[in-house]
């Protein structure tokens, strides 16, 4: 029996290349509400909570428009900006046929999240859904992968999370996981060490299938 027995995923640039979507809606909300025009770092700098948090702290009286136009952004420009990754969809299915329980945690609110499902046809696809508004602490916190872990029935160092930045690799590191690190869609900074590296989707069934791949060229 393998090792890793549960895949829990994180959403952002890792199932799907929605970062590019999420900055354009920070762009636009407030170049529309408070008339700044931010670069694609300085709205990265602010990721970590869920979307209405970063707005409730940012536009004062004006939030609750503010979020509401977010969201109108994010739905209306989904289709067009986020594209399918057909070997993205056929991982998936390759571990559902295999029996492979699956589970998603992400710093997403629940509205950004249920869209983006949505759109992909995957509103069922995944066992256990802890999204940002439904933890605590979000990410490097762990508290979102332990509580999947335990919802799925195994034990943390039976699972691994799969990322795309180093706040999911320290949550991973922290909640007892074995950790991957995903570069199909870009490839950013890795200060951490994760347990394995991946480039393309169908790379993650070798956890299974044979050849790990291991992290190198870190630096």
């Amino acid at each position: 029996m393998a090792e890793i027995q549960a895949v829990i995923f994180d959403y952002d640039g890792t199932l799907a290349d929605t970062v590019p979507l999420v900055i354009r809606c920070f762009q636009a909300v407030f170049e529309e509400f408070r008339g700044q025009t931010l670069s694609d770092d300085e709205v990265s700098r602010m990721f970590g909570p869920t979307e209405d948090h970063i707005l409730q702290k940012t536009m004062g009286d004006q939030a609750r428009q503010a979020i509401t136009r977010y969201y109108e952004h994010y739905e209306g420009w989904h289709r067009e900006i986020v594209k399918p990754h057909p070997d993205v969809a056929f991982l998936l299915a390759e571990l559902a046929r295999r029996e492979i329980p699956v589970a998603l945690v992400t710093n997403k609110s629940a509205r950004s999240l249920e869209i983006s499902l949505r759109e992909f046809g995957w509103d069922d696809q995944f066992r256990v859904v802890v999204h940002g508004d439904g933890m605590r602490r979000p990410k490097p916190d762990p508290e979102g992968i332990e509580r999947a872990a335990e919802e799925l029935g195994v034990s943390p160092e039976r699972a691994i999370y799969l990322g795309d930045n180093p706040s999911d690799i320290e949550a991973g590191q922290r909640a007892g996981t074995k950790t991957g690190w995903v570069r199909w869609f870009r490839v950013a900074a890795m200060p951490l060490t994760p347990d394995y590296v991946f480039d393309r989707p169908a790379e993650v069934l070798t956890i299974w299938d044979g050849r790990r791949h291991e992290p190198h060229g870190l630096g």
